[in-house]
């Protein structure tokens, strides 16, 4: 007579915490690289201000 089944095995445990790991990884990157991109934006605009900014005081 055979046993019902019940949850899952250790493979199946490893196989899904795989995947899991694997979207997060993929999550991670590609939300830090796109951070990385918009606070890089910010201190370019910070810096063009900045500039501005100095120079009115100079001109002045």
């Amino acid at each position: 007579m055979k046993r019902k089944q019940r949850g899952l095995s250790t493979l199946e445990y490893c196989a899904v915490a795989a995947i899991i790991i694997t979207i997060t990884w993929v999550g991670m990157r590609a939300f830090g690289v796109g951070m990385q991109e918009y606070l890089e934006g910010i201190a370019d605009w910070a810096t063009e201000e900045g500039n501005i900014v100095r120079n009115a005081d100079h001109s002045g």
